[in-house]
């Protein structure tokens, strides 16, 4: 999850203060953990060099993966993406290939950015 919102982050080369804080908001309602500003930093400096690249990682899992796991995934990369009210052509590529990395139908994928916009915790 971590290593995901970081790559929806970075795809459209600039990180608004809007993005970096949407990033703790997500983690603390996907994972339950509570990140402060420091926090969000050391998760974006780190992730790459942490987590490698986080599609070729989610195409690993994708297998083992619960269903609802996936859609949290997709819900929380769809939320970093919005985050700054609007969906980047770069954005909007990278969750497509979140959705295909995860093994997931194109329904699947608009289902989990729906139930990301209705706010309703995904569990």
């Amino acid at each position: 999850m971590r290593a995901v919102v970081a790559a929806v982050v970075f795809s459209d080369l600039s990180i608004r203060p809007t993005e970096r804080r949407m990033v703790g908001r997500v983690v603390e309602r996907y994972t339950g953990e509570s990140l402060d500003e420091a926090g969000v930093e050391n998760l974006l400096r780190t992730a790459r060099a942490r987590w490698g690249d986080p599609l070729a990682r989610l195409g690993r899992l994708a297998a083992v993966l619960h269903p609802r796991a996936k859609r949290q995934i997709v819900g929380a990369a769809y939320l970093v993406c919005t985050a700054d009210r609007e969906m980047h052509p770069e954005e909007s590529r990278l969750l497509v290939r979140i959705g295909e990395a995860l093994d997931m139908a194109p329904r699947e994928v608009r289902a989990a950015i729906e139930e990301a916009k209705g706010g309703a915790p995904v569990r």
